[in-house]
């Protein structure tokens, strides 16, 4: 009840959030709307058209400086932390963390998200991102603070003429620049302090920054008006000032209010309408054309240069899975010029002669499809980030319909040009939307509904501004009133659908339950067909019976899971079918949120970090996995003296190795009960389960069982388990009577390779090491806290000198992480995580 209490509090949190962005927004565009009432659509164009071509040479000029100079924060905090990478890896993904949260709105935290998750995939040590987050999050507020205070102290702006709802209790910016210079001082000594910056770094820091604002703010300059043009400085206090401002409006981009300030504050040096005109110019600079570039780019390079996908890397493949979050954006920008353009007046020449031969395409009705075809789109972006299989087709259908609408309404060029790339670079993306449900199984969140409908009000308050010369106010637009139509039109369609899926849905549920309600649910025989399927020995955990099963729709993978306080934890990658391991995941991260909890998957590989990814999980690493390639192993040679010792040795002591079939592991089955209520007794442990074997005789059963005799007697014993393609052997229970002589293990071991070897198995899962290959120098506050919390773990497990152990056998080792929703949710869930698997607090606090 705490938990449900507690989400209901935030999610009441979340709305008026948005409802507060939303109100200041309103009152933003209300009085830009004031402002505007005296000038037309055609103002606005030709303010636009009268920008010359050296000037805006000058702004794409400075929109590339700035991301160059952007990338710096980066390559400046590696070197501060004094940790090695390429420049051009630092420099792509400060560039990708950049343009990605520019084009959704200057978002600290999705620009660290993106940079925790890309950097983690380059090796580089959670501190160390952390650190370089915090570097390039407080240089960006360093720069503001100086600039701003210099410039709000020594060149005030008068606050006066600002049209707010309330009245300012300041008249000029004076007051501010002094609360700046104030805090850019306590800042900067903050910074020297506690992160002890080198004199170099701080002053590179603090040009950088100041460097950033500057080219940022040369881009709008170079957009206004060249004739009669304010003194640089001058506008560069009021830039500051109306960015503040749109940053403490919390609205994304600072849309509205960041637009009002500069309405005001220059309103006695231009028209509004050539304010409005460089704004435009701006945003479409600085933001819309580097997402288009990037888009251009990579459709190009997947359709011309990665024909081999064999020769994508494992780090360009991760990349590129996030395709669909940027295409996200590709497609509600397709949508919101479609929405847009039927409110503005558009006279077709060529649509009159299409109607000539198809009477039913006029103006009108353009205008109705192209609402429609938008809003479709508005929605479809939300299914396309969620990866829907579905969405894309249906997406590429809308997005070709759009491009042809885009040519019989005469749609200026560049918006051709953008609907068409966005057609042709949604082709080749099909293996990125893995997930089969139908749209209605997911919801949109009531934020995306909000940005919906924020942008139809924009959208209508467009088309009245449009409107407002001709006669709109006395007789309807047939376009305007038709494009409004084609929005309902959607909204209806939408609804519809999604009441005929609900009662389906219904319609089956209650037919299931009412009817067969064993045969309809994964049975035993779902979760052995998935082993099967299986390229790794971890599946078989999931016969222990202590975690719970959630399958994917099509039954073929599932995800084990245990529940631990405030979190679900699976075990492991998804089990099964690779083909269905996305929309596995997805299915899981899912159930979580239904359930109010965390999502965690504990010892997951590489291999499938992008379907991680996806769902917006953060990583980390907690250890290293080895593997023995069976076809290299080998006793012979020097390297392999101290083991070709350790088997002889043991052997000459009269010991055999021998594997008893899974059908007769019933006979021995007590003895080998005896031996590990003697092994766990000698070591002073208990049963862990999870992410372990333990002994239950129903376990058991299901494999077969190597032993090592001497003298007809069972001296120690181990389940083995096999995947069905031969991919991978391993040895899970691992238990030995007292008077076993020194070395035994080494020769199981050793007698279980060979066999695996003999067998035609590929490799041999020698398990996780904990944190090995996470080091002192660079480990981070909580790589700190998971060094204490697993070397206590491994103290239960018996893991000390597990490594040292392991390394005898000369494995390959891979890394293995922890992912988890959310960068700062960690502590909790480690915290959870080592409860799980140590048994609970009693595990903790006793090992019996």
């Amino acid at each position: 009840m705490e938990n449900v209490s507690k989400f209901n509090r935030k999610k009441i949190i979340e709305y008026f959030k948005i409802a507060a962005e939303l109100t200041i927004f309103l009152v933003a565009i209300f009085f830009i709307h004031k402002e505007l009432k005296k000038y037309n659509l055609h103002d606005l164009k030709s303010s636009i058209e009268a920008i010359p071509f050296w000037a805006i040479t000058l702004i794409i000029f400075f929109v590339c400086l700035d991301y160059l100079i952007l990338t710096c924060f980066d390559v400046l905090a590696f070197k501060n932390e004094n940790y090695s990478l390429p420049r051009k890896n630092i420099s792509f993904v400060s560039f990708i963390s950049f343009a990605f949260a520019n084009s959704i709105g200057l978002s600290g935290l999705t620009a660290s998200g993106l940079r925790l998750n890309l950097y983690s995939l380059l090796g580089v040590p959670y501190k160390t991102i952390m650190n370089v987050v915090i570097f390039c999050y407080t240089t960006f507020w360093l720069g503001l603070l100086w600039i701003g205070g210099v410039f709000l102290t020594l060149l005030p702006i008068s606050l006066v003429q600002i049209k707010l709802p309330i009245k300012l209790p300041i008249d000029t910016t004076v007051p501010i620049g002094v609360i700046l210079l104030i805090g850019a001082t306590v800042f900067t000594g903050v910074i020297i302090k506690k992160h002890k910056n080198t004199n170099t770094i701080l002053i590179n820091r603090i040009l950088i920054a100041l460097a950033d604002w500057v080219s940022l703010s040369f881009v709008l300059y170079f957009a206004l008006p060249p004739h009669n043009r304010i003194d640089f400085f001058h506008f560069l206090a009021i830039f500051i000032i109306a960015q503040i401002l749109g940053f403490l409006s919390n609205v994304p981009g600072g849309i509205g209010v960041f637009d009002l300030i500069f309405l005001t504050l220059l309103g006695g040096a231009y028209s509004s309408d050539k304010i409005i005109g460089a704004l435009l110019v701006y945003r479409i600079a600085y933001f819309f054309i580097p997402l288009l570039v990037a888009f251009t780019i990579f459709t190009i390079y997947h359709l011309f240069i990665r024909k081999d996908n064999t020769k994508i890397t494992e780090m360009e493949k991760i990349i590129f899975s996030q395709f669909p979050n940027f295409l996200s954006i590709i497609i509600t920008l397709s949508g919101i010029i479609l929405i847009f353009s039927g409110f503005f007046p558009f006279p077709s020449s060529l649509i009159t002669k299409i109607e000539v031969v198809f009477p039913f395409l006029n103006l009108e009705t353009s205008h109705f499809i192209g609402a429609a075809i938008g809003t479709t789109l508005l929605f479809l972006a939300y299914y396309i980030e969620k990866r829907f299989e579905l969405a894309y087709f249906v997406s590429l259908f809308f997005l070709g319909c759009s491009i042809v609408l885009s040519i019989v309404k005469e749609f200026h060029l560049f918006f051709t040009i953008f609907l068409t790339l966005s057609f042709i670079g949604t082709i080749p993306t099909k293996d990125y939307f893995y997930r089969k449900n139908t749209f209605f199984s997911e919801k949109p969140s009531f934020k995306k509904l909000s940005t919906i409908i924020l942008v139809i009000l924009i959208g209508v308050y467009l088309g009245i501004f449009s409107y407002k010369e001709t006669e709109f106010f006395s007789k309807i637009s047939w376009s305007f009133s038709n494009t409004l139509l084609g929005i309902f039109f959607a909204f209806a369609i939408l609804i519809i659908l999604n009441v005929i899926s609900e009662k389906r849905k219904s319609s089956v549920e209650e037919k299931n339950t009412e009817t067969l309600p064993e045969e309809n649910s994964p049975t035993d025989k779902d979760l052995r067909n998935c082993i099967s399927l299986s390229s790794t020995t971890d599946a078989y955990l999931s016969l222990l019976g202590d975690k719970e099963i959630i399958f994917d729709d099509s039954k073929n993978s599932f995800i084990m899971f245990g529940k631990s306080g405030h979190s679900f934890v699976a075990m492991g990658d998804p089990v099964g079918d690779e083909k269905t391991f996305g929309s596995c995941i997805w299915k899981f991260y899912n159930h979580c949120k239904a359930n109010k909890k965390e999502t965690v998957f504990y010892e997951i590989n590489k291999n499938y970090l992008n379907y991680y990814l996806d769902v917006g999980l953060s990583f980390l690493k907690i250890g290293e996995f080895a593997q023995v390639h069976l076809e290299n192993f080998t006793l012979d040679g020097s390297d392999a003296k101290p083991l070709r010792h350790a088997f002889n040795r043991v052997e000459k002591e009269g010991y055999t190795f021998e594997v008893i079939p899974v059908e007769k592991v019933p006979e021995i089955l007590d003895d080998l009960e005896s031996i590990s209520n003697e092994w766990l007794q000698d070591k002073n442990a208990k049963e862990k389960g999870f992410s372990l074997g333990k002994f239950t005789k129903e376990y058991l059963l299901n494999f077969p069982v190597g032993v090592i005799k001497k003298d007809n007697k069972i001296l120690a014993f181990g389940n083995i388990l096999e995947t069905n393609n031969k991919e991978e052997i391993s040895l899970d229970l691992m238990r030995y009577r007292n008077e076993a002589v020194h070395g035994t293990m080494d020769y199981f071991f050793i007698s279980v390779i060979n066999y695996g070897k003999e067998n035609g198995f590929k490799k041999f899962n020698l398990g996780m090491a904990p944190l090995a290959g996470i080091e002192d120098n660079t480990a981070s506050f909580w790589n700190k806290i998971e060094r204490a919390i697993f070397s206590h773990g491994e103290h239960f497990y018996n893991f000390k000198g597990l490594r040292s152990f392991k390394d005898k056998f000369n494995p390959q080792w891979e890394p293995r992480y922890i992912a988890y929703s959310g960068p700062f949710n960690l502590p909790n869930i480690l915290t959870d995580v080592t409860l799980l698997i140590s048994g609970g607090i009693r595990g903790l606090i006793s090992k019996k």
